[in-house]
């Protein structure tokens, strides 16, 4: 039942937040240019009337306000719902205790190291002088 409600509550978040983005590209900018006015903005004059300034700041700051309150309410229902480590969870199994003892690798004595003898860098065949 608890997850029905947390992913009820993600889809009203998810509306929430197109809400926000179009009540503020909504607003009517200071300057009258901007992405407000050009996606809508002088036509919510007409639909609000002449306080559409005071009704889309007001709107603006509710669904803010509804959007930090969700999160907040969601955050905190993820983490009840997080298994503690003392219920079912994922459990990993541990791995089997070895049963041989490890084998050491072994080496050749020093006294076996031969050095390799060395040879004398190949020496460039002289110049063959022009005739």
């Amino acid at each position: 039942m608890g997850s029905i409600l947390i992913y009820g509550a993600l889809t009203v978040l998810a509306f929430v937040s197109v809400l926000v983005v179009l009540f503020v590209l909504m607003q009517k900018p200071s300057a009258n240019a901007g992405m407000g006015s050009a996606l809508g903005g002088a036509a919510s004059e007409s639909v609000f009337g002449g306080e559409a300034a005071g009704v889309l700041s007001k709107a603006t700051v509710v669904f803010i306000s509804a959007f930090f309150i969700l999160c907040a309410v969601l955050y905190f229902a993820f983490l009840a719902t997080q298994d503690k480590g003392e219920g079912e969870g994922l459990k990993l199994e541990e791995a089997p205790a070895a049963t041989e003892a490890p084998v050491a690798v072994e080496t050749a004595p020093a006294a076996a190291i031969v050095p390799v003898e060395e040879t004398p860098a190949p020496v460039a065949p002289e110049s063959v002088p022009a005739k």
